[in-house]
């Protein structure tokens, strides 16, 4: 599953995406902007045991972005789907 502007997504999105990520083999990636310092990316990022976070250096004009991975997917794998 791929998540994109992942600190606009509602709350039951998130508990209906997180069911299908349920496997041993199976990722959530979530691409998001870290401004919001309240909701569940918020909270999701304070979880390292659960999600791998990864920052992304933009252009001066855009600060990056975070690429949280949960199920502690491979960093080649998301390096690769960036």
């Amino acid at each position: 599953v791929i998540v994109d502007e992942g600190n606009k997504v509602p709350k039951p999105i998130w508990d209906a995406l997180s069911s299908l990520v349920t496997g041993e083999h199976n990722y959530m990636v979530v691409c998001l902007n870290p401004v919001v310092s309240a909701g569940y990316c918020y909270e999701m990022a304070k979880r390292r045991d659960v999600w791998k976070i990864i920052n992304i250096n933009g252009h001066v004009s855009n600060p990056g972005f975070r690429v949280s991975m949960y199920n502690a997917m491979p960093e080649a794998g998301v390096v690769a789907l960036c």
